[in-house]
C-alpha cells in the first residue's frame, strides 16, 4: 500500500491541535459537566457487576411490616427495644446498632420505659445509637445545621457510643458516598459516622477521630488498614444492591424479639436494629437499583460498615494522575492518528473503535475485580476528539488534493490548448515553465531551450531566481552535468541534492534540494530542458511527477511547434517583403521607400517608449504597407505627372488590397490594420474608410507621418524631393488635419542623431544599389 510521506510541520500542527482537544476535554471535565453522566454509568457498573459475597459480619433486624402489624401502632414502647437489646446481647450479638433516634422521653405514663431502655444499652454495653444532623450545602462545602441525638441518659448508658447517621446523597439525590465525619455544631467536635462505629466496635479498634482523616489521601481505621477517598474525603462505598437475600441475612424485628432465631445468628455479629418498610425512617435512591427505587437506611449503614470491615471500598483514580492520561492519551493518540494517516482512513476508524472498546473493558473489568473506578466518558471523549479532528483534518486534506489535482488536470489541459497558440515564442517559454511551477506548488524554476542553429541550449526564462544564481547558462549536448542530462534525454529526479551522486552538480544555488530535471522533446530530438525545484527533500511526489512528466510532454511539441510557427511567419513576411521591394525596384524613385518609412516609424514608436512587440508589429507593417499595389496597374503608379481624378480613385484602392491580401492571415491582424489605415485622416477624410481622430489605429497614424515624410523628401519624375527642413515644415501645418498631433510631437522630438543614421544607412544602401 502506498504511503505519504508527513511533513514535519504538519506533523507538529497535529500535535499541537490533539493537544488542544485534550485541554478541552479536561476542561469539560474539571467544569462537570460531565459529572452526571459519569456517576450514571457508575451506577450501571453497580449494577451490571455479579452479586458481592453475602456479608458473614452483619445482620439486620428489620422492623418490616410483619413486626408493625405484630405490635401495632409506632411508635412502640421502649421496652420492646429494651428487651430485643437483651435478647441480643444474650445471643451473642458483639456489636448492636440501634438506627433509631431516642431524642424526646416516652409519653407519660411510660416514663419507666426510658429507664429500662437505659438499663438495658448499660447491661449490654454493646450499643451504639444514632446522631442525625440537619445538613445543607453551602459555599464552603456541608455545614450542619441542628442535631438530632437519643436522650442523654441513653447516651450515657451507651458510653458516648454514638455516629452520624446523615447521608449526603450526589445530585439528583442518588446515594453514592459515605462521609466519615460529620461537625456538630453544638458541642464543635467531629460526630463519626454511625458505620465508622459500628464496624470499629465490631473490629475491636478505636474509633479514629478527625485527625486520622487524610481528605483525599484516604481514612485510616485501624493499622493497615486505610480506605481510599475522593478529593471531598469521602469513602465511595462498595454499596450492597438491597435486594432481598442480597448481601445482608435480614430477620424481622418481631421474630429477633420472640426468640425463634437460633443464637448463631447473631453471635460474634454486628447486628443493625433499624426500618426497612417504607414511611418510616429514610429512604435513599441507591446507586446499584434503577433510579426510580429506593432504599431504607438501615441497608445503607449496613453497606457502608460491610465496605470499612472488609476495607474494599471503591478506590477513585486520583485526579492528577488521571489528568496526567489524558495529557499523555493525547500524545500517544496524536503520534498513532498521525502514523495511521499515511494509510486508508479505515485504519484510523479501526483503531479509535478498537481503543474505546479497550477503555470500556478496561473500565469494567478494574472495577469489578479491584474496585478502581476512573472516570471513562473523559477517555471516550478524548479518543472521539482527537479521532474526529483527525479524520475532519483527512477529509480537508482529501479535499485540498481533489482541488489540487483538479488545478494540475486544469493546468495539463491548457498546456494541451496551448500548443497552437500565437504568442510570442519568449512567451511560450515562460508560460510553459509557469504551468509546471503550479503543477508543482513552487515557485522555483527554469528552462533552456534549443538555439535557432540548434546547436547549443540557452537559459531562456528562471522564476524564483535571479539569472546570476543559476550556474550554467548555455550548454551543448554532452556538455557538464546539463549537456548530460540533453545528451542522454532522459528525465532526473533528485530527492536531496545535498546527498553525494555521481557526475551531477546541481545549476541551482544548494538550498534547494528536491529537483525535478525535464527534457522537452518533439519529434525525436531534445528541444530543450525544464527544472523545478524546491527548498525541502522528497518534496515532489509520483503523482506530481507524472503530471510534470505530461507537462514537460506537450510542453517540447507547443514549443518546437512555436518556433516552427514563428520561422514560417518570419518566411511569410519576408516574402510579402521582398514582393514590395521587387514592385518597387521598377521605379528607381520610390527604391527603399518601404523600409525608409518603417524605420522612420520605429523611430517614432521609440520616442514614445512603446513596449517591443508593439515596435516589432509596428515594422512588420511598415515593411508591407503598400504591398496592395500589387494589385495596380503600372500606367498609375509609374505616372510621371499628376494623376487624373479617375488614377487618383484606382489608386486609392490599393490600401483596401493591401487589407485584403493580408485579410486570412490572423497572426497578422494587428499588422493588417496598421497597413491598410495608413492613409487615414487625422480630420477623418483619409481613406480606405474614413476613420477619425483616435479611431485609427495607433501604428496606422505613426506611419502616416513617417509616410508623409519620405514621399516628400524622396525624389519623384516629376519633382525633386524637397528639403527636409520644408517637409517637416509641411508636417507641422497638417498637425491636426491631417496628421495625429501628439504624433507630429514625437516625430519632431526624435533626436537628430538617430535621424542622421537612418538617413546615411538608406544613401549607402542606395549608392549601394545604384553601383
Amino acid at each position: 500500500m502506498a504511503r505519504t510521506r508527513l511533513k514535519p510541520h504538519a506533523t507538529l500542527r497535529e500535535l499541537l491541535w490533539s493537544l488542544l482537544v485534550a485541554l478541552l476535554v479536561v476542561a469539560f471535565w474539571l467544569s462537570g459537566v460531565l459529572s452526571n453522566s459519569e456517576l450514571s454509568l457508575l451506577d450501571y457498573r453497580f449494577r451490571a457487576r455479579p452479586p458481592l459475597a453475602p456479608s458473614k459480619d452483619i445482620v439486620i433486624v428489620g422492623i418490616d411490616e410483619y413486626s408493625l402489624s405484630a405490635y401495632e401502632q409506632w411508635p412502640w414502647p421502649r421496652h420492646l427495644h429494651a428487651a430485643l437489646i437483651d435478647r441480643l446481647t444474650a445471643a451473642g450479638a458483639k456489636v448492636i446498632a440501634l438506627d433509631i433516634i431516642f431524642d424526646q422521653p416516652s409519653r407519660e405514663g411510660q416514663t419507666e420505659d426510658d429507664d429500662a431502655l437505659a438499663a438495658a444499652i448499660a447491661r449490654s454495653g454493646r450499643v451504639v445509637l444514632p446522631v442525625f444532623f440537619e445538613e445543607q450545602l453551602s459555599g464552603a462545602g456541608v455545614r450542619s445545621t441542628k442535631a438530632l441525638r437519643a436522650l442523654d441518659l441513653l447516651t450515657t448508658a451507651a458510653g458516648d457510643k454514638e455516629g452520624h447517621i446523615s447521608f449526603m446523597p450526589d445530585s439528583g439525590g442518588t446515594l453514592r458516598r459515605l462521609r466519615p465525619f460529620s461537625y456538630d455544631p453544638l458541642r464543635g467536635v467531629a460526630v463519626p459516622a454511625f458505620s465508622l462505629v459500628s464496624a470499629c466496635q465490631l473490629l475491636g479498634l478505636p474509633v479514629p477521630d478527625a485527625a486520622h482523616w487524610a481528605g483525599r489521601r484516604g481514612l485510616v481505621v485501624g493499622p493497615g488498614r486505610k480506605l481510599p477517598t475522593d478529593t471531598d474525603g469521602n469513602v465511595l462505598a462498595n454499596w450492597f444492591s438491597g435486594r432481598e437475600g442480597d448481601g445482608f441475612t435480614t430477620v424481622p424485628y418481631a421474630v429477633a424479639l420472640s426468640g425463634e432465631v437460633p443464637d448463631d445468628v447473631f453471635r460474634g455479629k454486628l447486628v443493625f436494629v433499624g426500618t426497612t418498610v417504607g414511611g418510616i425512617g429514610e429512604q435513599f435512591f441507591h446507586a446499584p437499583l434503577p433510579a426510580n427505587v429506593m432504599i431504607p437506611g438501615i441497608i445503607a449503614h449496613a453497606s457502608a460498615a460491610e465496605t470499612i470491615l472488609r476495607g474494599d471500598a471503591i478506590r477513585p483514580a486520583d485526579p492528577r494522575a488521571f489528568l496526567f492520561v489524558l495529557l499523555a492519551l493525547a500524545f500517544a493518540l496524536a503520534f498513532g492518528f498521525i502514523r495511521l494517516r499515511q494509510f486508508d482512513a479505515t485504519y484510523s476508524v479501526g483503531l479509535a473503535a478498537l481503543l474505546l472498546a479497550l477503555l470500556w473493558i478496561a473500565s469494567r473489568v478494574s472495577f469489578e475485580r479491584w474496585n478502581f473506578w476512573f472516570e471513562f466518558y473523559p477517555l471516550a471523549f478524548l479518543v472521539g476528539g482527537v479521532f474526529a479532528f483527525q479524520f475532519a483534518w483527512r477529509l480537508l486534506d482529501a479535499l485540498s488534493l481533489v482541488i489540487q489535482r483538479r488545478k494540475q488536470l486544469d493546468v495539463v489541459t491548457a498546456v494541451g490548448d496551448r500548443a497552437s497558440s500565437d504568442t510570442e515564442l519568449s512567451e511560450d517559454f515562460r508560460m510553459a515553465l509557469q504551468s509546471a511551477l503550479t503543477v508543482a506548488d513552487t515557485d522555483v524554476g527554469a528552462l533552456w531551450a534549443l538555439d535557432e542553429k540548434e546547436e547549443r541550449y540557452l537559459l531562456e526564462t528562471v522564476s524564483g531566481l535571479t539569472l546570476a544564481e543559476v550556474r550554467q547558462h548555455t550548454a551543448a549536448p554532452g556538455e557538464g552535468a546539463l549537456g548530460q542530462l540533453l545528451l542522454s534525454g532522459d528525465a532526473l529526479v533528485v530527492q536531496d541534492a545535498r546527498m553525494p551522486r555521481d557526475g551531477f552538480e546541481s545549476p541551482l544555488p544548494a538550498q534547494f534540494r528536491s529537483l525535478v530535471f525535464l527534457p522537452l522533446k518533439a519529434r525525436g530530438r531534445c528541444v530543450g530542458l525544464l527544472c523545478i525545484a524546491k527548498r525541502e527533500p522528497r518534496a515532489f511526489d509520483h503523482d506530481v511527477r507524472q503530471y510534470l512528466r505530461t507537462i514537460a510532454s506537450q510542453s517540447g511539441l507547443d514549443l518546437d511547434n512555436a518556433r516552427l510557427v514563428k520561422k514560417l511567419q518570419r518566411m511569410f513576411v519576408s516574402t510579402l517583403g521582398a514582393l514590395v521591394k521587387a514592385l518597387e525596384t521598377k521605379d528607381a524613385y520610390t527604391r527603399g521607400h518601404s523600409d525608409r518609412v518603417t524605420d522612420y516609424a520605429v523611430l517614432v514608436g521609440q520616442q514614445l517608449a512603446l513596449p517591443p512587440a508593439q515596435i516589432e508589429t509596428l515594422r512588420l507593417a511598415g515593411s508591407v504597407h503598400d504591398v496592395g499595389k500589387i494589385g495596380m496597374p503600372d500606367i498609375v503608379l509609374n505616372k510621371p505627372g499628376k494623376l487624373t481624378d479617375e488614377e487618383y480613385t484606382a489608386f486609392k484602392t490599393h490600401a483596401q488590397y493591401t487589407g485584403d491580401i493580408l485579410e486570412d492571415l490572423d497572426w497578422l491582424r494587428e499588422v493588417r490594420d496598421i497597413a491598410m489605415h495608413h492613409h487615414e485622416r487625422w480630420d477623418g477624410r483619409g481613406y480606405p474608410d474614413a476613420l477619425k481622430g483616435e479611431a485609427t489605429p495607433l501604428g496606422a497614424r505613426i506611419l502616416a507621418v513617417t509616410d508623409a515624410y519620405d514621399a516628400m523628401t524622396s525624389d519623384r519624375p516629376y519633382r525633386k524631393g524637397m528639403p527636409a527642413a520644408k517637409a517637416v515644415s509641411i508636417i507641422v501645418k497638417e498637425s491636426g488635419t491631417q496628421l495625429d498631433p501628439s504624433l507630429v510631437e514625437a516625430f519632431l522630438h526624435v533626436p537628430d542623431a538617430h535621424w542622421t543614421q537612418a538617413a546615411q544607412a538608406h544613401l549607402a544602401e542606395r549608392e549601394a544599389a545604384a553601383a
